[in-house]
C-alpha cells in the first residue's frame, strides 16, 4: 500500500488524529454505512473499508478508524502473504499493538 509507505504497522498508532472535520464526517458516514454494506455484498463493503482505511491513513486516525482497521484486518488475512505489507501476519501484528496501548 503506496500511502502506509515505509511506516510499520505500530506506527500507525504514533499518528495524530485528523484535524479536519469534513474528513472526519466522511470517516464517520462510513462506518455507518458498513452494517447495510456487509449485508449488501463483499463488493460495497471492501470499497468502504478501503476507502476508510486510506483516510485514516492520509489524514490520520478519528474514533471511526477502528471499524476500518477492524475489517482491513480480516481482509488481509484471507490475502497472500506478499499483498499484505510483505507479511503473513500484519492484521495480528496491527491488533496486538492497538490491545496494548493503555486505556
Amino acid at each position: 500500500m503506496q500511502n502506509v509507505g515505509e511506516r510499520l504497522i505500530e506506527d500507525l498508532l504514533d499518528q495524530p488524529e485528523v484535524d479536519d472535520e469534513e474528513t472526519r464526517a466522511g470517516m464517520r458516514l462510513i462506518s455507518l454505512l458498513g452494517p447495510p454494506a456487509y449485508f449488501r455484498g463483499a463488493d460495497v463493503l471492501t470499497f468502504l473499508v478501503i476507502r476508510a482505511t486510506n483516510l485514516s491513513l492520509v489524514h490520520g486516525p478519528s474514533p471511526y478508524s477502528a471499524y476500518a482497521y477492524a475489517f482491513y484486518a480480516g481482509f488481509i488475512t484471507r490475502a497472500p502473504a506478499s499483498t499484505v505489507w510483505g507479511m503473513p501476519l500484519a492484521g495480528w501484528r496491527w491488533a496486538s499493538a492497538v490491545g496494548s496501548q493503555p486505556g
